[in-house]
């Protein structure tokens, strides 16, 4: 096989995060991954997230809008850190304490934190299962494939800019 039968690119990203998790963090607060952020384009621009809840199958769902004014809209603090090799390492969080304790939602328990949303087309944002499974405890340090239920980042992944 010769070289040129491949059209190799180097990976420089190294000590990125690439998964997305959603995190129900002891404090009441809902804590996005860096995989997150950047999978929905929340790095750029002031975005809010309104916040829904399916009782039934213990789900969590979360629309992101660009709208300040949207019914339910919070906040999404979006901080940026300098990365190891010098790129931006993004987190964010929003708050969501009244929203867990009207629902139920028991966030004392560290065991049960980090979760990986899965993207929902008919719904038109994110779902995290409560029953569902845990993400590991290494705070997304594996890369995660890309999917139908998570699309990679770019045109087709842009969040909603308007909550249904």
């Amino acid at each position: 096989m010769s070289k040129s039968q491949f059209n190799f690119q180097p990976f420089l990203a190294v000590g990125g995060s690439y998964a997305a998790r959603v995190s129900i963090r002891s404090n009441g607060s809902l804590g996005f991954s860096q995989g997150l952020m950047n999978r929905y384009g929340l790095t750029q621009g002031e975005w809010y997230a309104c916040l829904f809840f399916d009782a039934e199958k213990r789900a969590i769902g979360i629309k992101f809008t660009q709208d300040a004014n949207a019914q339910g809209a919070v906040k999404v603090h979006a901080r940026s850190t300098p990365g190891k090799h010098g790129q931006a390492n993004w987190s964010g969080h929003i708050a969501a304490r009244a929203f867990l304790d009207f629902y139920g939602i028991e966030f004392q328990k560290p065991e049960r934190a980090s979760f990986r949303p899965e993207w929902n087309e008919e719904f038109g944002g994110i779902v995290v299962l409560l029953s569902g499974p845990v993400a590991d405890n290494d705070c997304g340090e594996d890369a995660e494939e890309d999917s139908e239920d998570n699309p990679p980042s770019g045109s087709d992944a842009e969040p909603e800019k308007t909550p249904s």
